[in-house]
């Protein structure tokens, strides 16, 4: 629909603008730890209120689409692929909570190349946000990668080699909306698209039905669609001008 009426749609991924994240990316596209075979995260907290839309399922409640969605975007950003395959398990809330989402979720993702990635998702565990990239030559841990409230800290090691850099937090909302306004004004297709959103929702849904069934579900075989190299260059530039402002 937005296509037909030439609107412009972009969902609000805050993690393409968050400096330690896109500082793994990047040294992930230039080779840094060689090729990218598994991505691990972890993304945890804690729900005190029994009546939080978090807990309700008519309200879309549940864990893997409030802190999984995050998980599976970052995977797929980092592999630069689609989800061949996901295996899944959850546990649910207890009754005194309702007990119809999933407070806890663990997934398996299997990407095309024999590359995999999963993720741990809970409501009612010790609040932790990372993940870790492991690449044939070593691996990148990226601490606090989906809390913008806290410093982050991107740790490479390469052939035994440590490096650490800390990033503290910037004002993310006000770098998504400088880059979707110039997008507006220069006529450009913002990233990341609705179809983006659209591919993480399949694969939430497919990793639902695979907790529920107690199998592998396969995805259907879809392209990757990327920004062009032009298109992630506007970005970076427009994401590090404002926050050098």
């Amino acid at each position: 629909m937005c296509t037909s009426n030439r609107v412009k749609l972009m969902l609000a991924y805050r993690l393409h603008v968050r400096p330690a994240v896109v500082r793994a990316l990047g040294l992930v596209r230039t080779g840094h730890v060689g090729i990218p075979k598994t991505f691990s995260a972890d993304f945890t907290t804690r729900i005190e209120d029994p009546e939080s839309t978090r807990l309700q399922r008519r309200l879309g409640g549940g864990t893997v689409y409030h802190l999984g969605v995050e998980c599976i975007h970052a995977a797929r950003s980092v592999l630069g692929a689609e989800p061949a395959q996901v295996m899944a398990m959850t546990a649910r809330t207890s009754r005194r909570y309702g007990g119809d989402v999933d407070e806890g979720a663990v997934a398996l993702i299997r990407f095309p190349d024999e590359r995999l990635a999963h993720f741990h998702s809970s409501f009612g565990e010790e609040p932790r946000s990372a993940f870790t990239i492991f690449g044939e030559e070593g691996y990148i841990h990226v601490l606090n990668a989906f809390t913008p409230e806290l410093p982050s800290r991107v740790v490479t090691v390469q052939r035994g080699e440590r490096q650490e850099q800390t990033f503290e937090p910037t004002d993310e909302y006000a770098a998504i909306l400088t880059y979707f306004a110039d997008a507006i004004r220069e006529d450009r297709q913002p990233e990341p698209s609705g179809i983006e959103g659209l591919q993480d929702t399949r694969i939430i849904e497919a990793i639902y039905r695979s907790s529920r069934d107690g199998r592998p579900v396969t995805l259907p075989r879809l392209a990757r669609v990327e920004p062009s190299p032009l298109e992630s260059e506007v970005r970076r530039s427009s994401i590090e001008g404002r926050q050098a402002g």
